[in-house]
């Protein structure tokens, strides 16, 4: 995704996100599990989200 497609701080709270995964994590297959995890709970929570609406 190129920068101008998110407002600044969309792109500030990404790269923060990267750098802290990716200093946090030592192998690959524990950054492609700890992408995953994160994946489906924001999956959880839009689930969770659209039943209360």
């Amino acid at each position: 995704m190129t920068n101008n497609k998110l407002k600044k701080g969309q792109y500030d709270n990404a790269l923060q996100y990267t750098k802290y995964i990716l200093s946090n994590s030592s192998s690959i297959d524990e950054l492609i599990s700890k992408n995953n995890m994160h994946f489906k709970y924001c999956e959880e929570l839009k689930n969770e989200f659209k039943e209360k609406k």
